[in-house]
């Protein structure tokens, strides 16, 4: 028969064991990757309409066909809205994460890898880096 020590022992080793692996340790690749993904998570969650119009956007963008031209405009706004609001929450969200790391990355290069992990075409995202609105401060 266990003894009641021996029961909290085994909790308590088994709380510390499920708490050590729900966050990488700080620092590391996997690290970066757990606090970008906690960062971005609910910024993708409040953009998805506009994510989902850049990812189902095909063709080439240098010539649009009237249709896409069409959507662009539209969705013009939206899309700066969404870059900015990107640059100016989660950008230094993120920094902030890394900052004890000294690996800080690029605002650019943030916002196309979350398109790019939603799917969004690359001559989609050129486009969107293109609108001029996301400024690097590094």
């Amino acid at each position: 028969m266990l003894r009641p020590a021996s029961i909290s022992s085994a909790c308590l080793a088994v709380l510390v064991l499920a708490g050590c692996a729900s966050t990488p340790e700080p620092c590391t690749a996997e690290w970066v990757d757990y606090q970008f993904q906690e960062v971005t998570r609910p910024f993708v969650s409040e953009y998805r309409s506009e994510i989902r119009t850049l990812r189902d956007l095909t063709g080439d963008l240098e010539n649009p066909g009237i249709l896409t031209a069409f959507r662009l405009a539209g969705q013009a706004d939206n899309i700066i809205v969404m870059v900015e609001d990107f640059r100016d929450d989660v950008v230094p969200r993120i920094q902030n994460a890394v900052a004890q790391c000294e690996e800080p990355r690029l605002a650019t290069q943030l916002l196309v890898d979350v398109l790019e992990r939603e799917g969004v075409e690359r001559d989609v995202i050129r486009w969107v880096e293109a609108l001029g609105v996301l400024m690097d401060d590094t």
